[in-house]
């Protein structure tokens, strides 16, 4: 009964673990309802310990009172008559009554004195206790007034002084107390608490009838009842107990899918730690990106859990966590209704709460052929659909698309993003269409296209840890009809399925050839801001010009010029309009092969602040204002446009600008050649 001092209170670290050969061992025996695994049984009763030792000590404080007080009033006023009968009938009462008084007693203890409770063996105190509450019923029969001289073989009659109204009533009740407390307040198994059952019904059958019961005529119709309420009591304690054994094996599978997810993430994040840089030389750009990168915070588990494309349960738990789930029964869509795809995505119209939303799914979800998608696919398209997930749960800019939630379903493995439903064309479109029908392209909706990005990537830049959009380009810009300026647009940043999070050891980095920085292309590890400067400045350069940055090249000669970093001088236009003159600096020195010399975003909002103050009142108020207060320490100024010259290069012929008229429609048709994206 007695073990070495312990706590017994039950840590998350102790519950039983199920791997996949044991899942099915955790069901339960149908008639005992024992669980097959012998360490969740132990772990199911002793969760109960200290909650059966606490309500057995105040259960068992009642009869010690009760008990006690009677003994107290026999002491003071005598009821027993002074013969020898009288005599043995009160040592068989008062003997019964001081067993039942010390055992009550050593449970009160127990409850009350937590060392005494730690020494207590949870198996042996279930044990105990069933078997001292097995020993009560035939108890009852022996303190009572009537049974007690019945079974010396005494006329009841003769025994007491004063003149008695003999039943069975105290003896039942007294049973049914028993039976209720020990199956509604007491918590044991149910397969333990037999004993008292059969005690109980054999007690009182032995007693009534061997002994003799004071009520003959009625006696089997109390005891028929009698049995019908144990067998009640005994279902109920039955249902209790499922549902007890049935919280408990959820509760193991919750935490069994938690430890493999931590397991399998643990094991990602080894290998990310493992495929470190080869050293560099001391002194080195490669120095300083090591030591930025190792200043980074560790990628969270619930972050890593993200990057397993079959561990959908560990998402749906995050999901509903953070209270973004979405039901599939609120989520209707509309698969004939395409707003736009992409390698991985899809994206089909849909409404949410009544809202229309746009929602994003894997390629495979949309394809009715799934038969012939191998498995590896089928992991890189989910993937790369959580990580936008990832990224999007924790953003809220008026830049950048809002993120609704995500439906999730684990038996199929469909992932479904709800996003916000941007209504307008891409900035591409917009572009290379010189504007809308009806809405022709002005200088201000270039400006305020290049700020809005610009305030978009500031806020992802400034997040702890970074974000790092990694696929910038003019198809995931949508340009929207701005809601505080009607007649202007406002660009939505979308499209985080490449996007990176600046941890320690971040997943390598993709990008579109046309728009991706050399550093990407050459080592897709070296993870930095400056790979969004780059593309930024790119992105500007096609807004202010409506020219790809390559011009017509085809995909085998910007692959080389990347690799090579030989990239050729952008091709700004014979004409040098005002806004051009005054963006081009920075555009160049963002397009810099040089990662130091290119200047990060706020810098570049600053620069934007300056050139919006040098076009105008008039321009300020097209564009609705400055895009931010500037200051003159807040960044190297630049030189205008007048003072900026461009060394003069021999240019390849591969990279020979052709007329104006005709670049535009060369660079749309070689666009589809080039937008090819890197996934890792």
């Amino acid at each position: 009964l007695l073990e070495r001092p312990r706590s017994s209170r039950v840590e998350p670290s102790t519950m039983p673990q199920m791997d996949r050969r044991s899942k099915d061992e955790v069901a339960s025996d149908k008639v005992s309802l024992r669980f097959r695994d012998a360490r969740t049984e132990d772990f199911f009763v002793k969760s109960h310990h200290d909650r059966l030792v606490t309500n057995t000590g105040i259960a068992m404080a009642i009869p010690v009172v009760i008990n006690s007080g009677r003994f107290a009033l026999h002491l003071m006023d005598d009821p027993y008559r002074g013969t020898p009968e009288a005599r043995s009938t009160r040592l068989l009462i008062s003997t019964t009554s001081a067993g039942l008084i010390a055992t009550g007693t050593l449970f009160v203890a127990a409850a009350l004195f937590n060392p005494l409770r730690r020494r207590l063996c949870y198996r042996a105190m279930e044990v105990l206790v069933a078997a001292i509450i097995a020993l009560l019923p035939p108890s009852m029969f022996l303190m009572d007034l009537y049974y007690a001289p019945k079974l010396l073989g005494y006329n009841p009659n003769d025994i007491w002084k004063e003149t008695q109204y003999w039943s069975d009533t105290r003896c039942v009740l007294t049973q049914c107390m028993i039976i209720l407390t020990s199956h509604l307040v007491l918590p044991i198994r149910w397969v333990m608490l037999i004993p008292l059952e059969v005690s109980c019904v054999v007690s009182y059958a032995g007693f009534g009838q061997i002994v003799g019961s004071p009520d003959v005529g009625t006696f089997w119709q109390a005891f028929f009842y009698f049995t019908a309420m144990v067998l009640i009591s005994v279902l109920g304690r039955r249902t209790i107990e499922i549902h007890q054994r049935e919280s408990l094996t959820q509760l193991i599978r919750e935490r069994t899918v938690r430890a493999e997810t931590e397991f399998k993430l643990s094991r990602v994040e080894a290998k990310a730690k493992s495929d470190l840089l080869a050293e560099p030389k001391r002194g080195s750009a490669d120095v300083r990106s090591e030591v930025e990168r190792c200043s980074r915070p560790d990628t969270t588990v619930t972050s890593l859990a993200f990057l397993d494309g079959n561990n959908l349960s560990g998402i749906t738990h995050i999901a509903r966590a953070e209270r973004w789930f979405i039901e599939s029964e609120e989520l209707w869509t509309k698969p004939e209704e395409i707003l736009g795809s992409g390698g991985f995505g899809r994206v089909i119209s849909g409404y949410y709460s009544h809202t229309s939303v746009a929602v994003k799914m894997t390629v495979l979800d949309a394809t009715e052929d799934q038969g012939e998608v191998d498995e590896d696919k089928r992991e890189a398209w989910t993937v790369a659909l959580l990580n936008e997930i990832r990224i999007l749960r924790h953003v809220r800019h008026p830049n950048v698309v809002q993120f609704y939630g995500a439906s999730i379903d684990e038996e199929a493995g469909d992932v479904r993003l709800v996003l916000e439903l941007v209504k307008g064309p891409c900035l591409q479109t917009l572009i290379l269409g010189a504007g809308m029908p009806g809405r022709p392209l002005r200088v201000p909706d270039q400006f305020k296209a290049i700020t809005d990005t610009c305030r978009a990537l500031c806020y992802l830049h400034s997040r702890k840890p970074s974000i790092v959009h990694g696929d910038l380009k003019g198809t995931n810009i949508v340009m929207e009809c701005d809601p505080c300026l009607p007649s202007h647009f406002r660009a939505k940043l979308l499209d985080f399925g490449l996007a990176r999070v600046l941890t320690r050891n971040p997943q390598p980095m993709g990008g579109t050839l046309m728009w991706v920085a050399p550093e990407v292309l050459n080592d897709r590890r070296k993870v930095n801001s400056s790979a969004d400067f780059f593309s930024f400045g790119r992105l500007a350069f096609f807004v202010l010009t409506g020219f790809f940055p390559f011009g017509r090249a085809c995909r085998a000669d910007i692959t080389r010029a990347l690799k090579d970093n030989a990239l050729p001088p952008l091709p700004w236009p014979r004409a040098n309009p005002a806004l051009i003159a005054e963006c081009r600096p920075w555009v160049e020195r963002c397009s810099s092969l040089t990662i130091e010399e290119r200047p990060d975003m706020p810098k570049i909002m600053v620069f934007l602040s300056r050139t919006a103050a040098r076009m105008g009142a008039e321009f300020v108020a097209d564009i609705g204002g400055l895009p931010q207060p500037f200051y003159a320490e807040a960044g190297e100024p630049l030189e205008s446009s007048s003072a900026y010259e461009v060394a003069a290069e021999p240019r390849p012929a591969a990279w020979e600008l052709v007329e104006a008229s005709s670049d535009t429609g060369a660079a749309t048709s070689e666009a589809g050649n080039s937008n090819l994206k890197l996934h890792i």
